[in-house]
């Protein structure tokens, strides 16, 4: 209610380029070749994550990432948004390689994928109906929880028809178990200690992922991690890691303004694609993998990557445009 009242023109560095769109996803996808290639031996097959090349699955991760946000900020150029405009080469590619890491076990990048197209859709139509978000809801719950019983077991291996839709809803309902679970184990053991403010080192700490690994390969021997922090599942509660970070009230202060400046971008930077890219992670990613989503994934591929892209864009175009008149 407070950031509404901001009042705000927008940025001068104005709409996406489509032609620099275009350069950076063939120049990314050309580099991250090999780690495709790396990947195609996990897809349809059973889940293991330890299995996984060390140095294979984060940028391949990252360049979904981009991809979502590369679908993002071209789908923000449209004045009216029509069915076929989602078929443009990069949402196409966004789907395709989130629904790879899909069919790898990993689904919380095809849910962000989702989840932004349902938000641009929205932007554009004034809101969405009821019934079309029901029906989405389902398709989600269907596609995560056969996901998720499938990477179980090696692909194609399927339970008995009369248990299949048990073991889809037992799948889905994993995923909020597992992420709770961590918060149960944070207030047994820790909450009666909890802090009224803490310095969010790890969080900070994050920062340092966004060096790339070829430049600072050890990185991740200076990450900090909170020993008071439980990990289920590899997912740990974001209101625990909020906790470990800034205590009681300043997890508060921290997301008061955190919803701040999400309407600033969103009034700011409202004809780039940048808040829908931003957002599309809160509804999964950001709630069983707090530190990374908001560093790595929102802060760095959805908006200091945007504005860069938005900068070169449109110096790009005035240089153009320049070397034009003069001829």
């Amino acid at each position: 209610m407070k950031s509404k009242k901001l009042n705000l023109h927008p940025s001068r560095l104005g709409s996406p380029n489509i032609p620099t769109l275009r350069f950076i996803l063939v120049t990314l996808t050309i580099i991250l070749l090999p780690v495709i290639v790396q990947m195609l031996p996990f897809m349809f097959a059973k889940y293991d994550s330890a299995d996984w090349i060390r140095g294979v699955r984060g940028p391949f991760l990252s360049y979904i990432v981009v991809l979502i946000t590369l679908s993002c900020m071209y789908l923000s150029t449209k004045k009216t948004l029509k069915m076929l405009d989602l078929l443009n080469i990069f949402t196409i590619f966004a789907f395709i390689f989130a629904l790879m890491n899909l069919v790898s076990g990993n689904r919380g990048f095809f849910i962000t994928l989702i989840v932004s197209l349902v938000i641009t859709v929205s932007h554009h139509q004034k809101g969405v109906r009821i019934s079309r978000i029901f029906i989405i809801f389902i398709f989600g719950v269907l596609i995560a929880g056969i996901i998720g019983m499938l990477r179980g077991s090696a692909y194609g291996i399927l339970v008995s028809p009369g248990d299949f839709l048990n073991t889809v809803q037992a799948q889905f309902l994993s995923e909020s178990a597992n992420v709770f679970t961590s918060l149960v184990q944070y207030m047994n053991l820790e909450f009666a200690n909890i802090n009224l403010f803490e310095f969010p080192k790890t969080l900070l700490s994050q920062f340092i992922n966004i060096v790339p690994s070829v430049i600072f390969p050890s990185k991740f021997d200076y990450i900090s991690i909170d020993i008071r922090a439980p990990y289920f599942q590899a997912s740990s509660h974001f209101l625990v890691i909020l906790a470990v970070n800034f205590g009681l009230i300043g997890s508060f202060i921290f997301f008061y303004y955190l919803v701040y400046i999400l309407n600033y971008i969103k009034i700011k930077y409202r004809l780039t694609g940048i808040y829908i890219a931003i957002s599309a992670h809160i509804p999964f990613m950001f709630f069983r993998d707090f530190e990374l989503t908001l560093v790595k994934f929102m802060f760095e591929f959805s908006f200091i990557f945007a504005v860069i892209v938005l900068i070169s864009g449109n110096t790009l175009k005035s240089i153009f445009k320049k070397s034009s008149n003069n001829l």
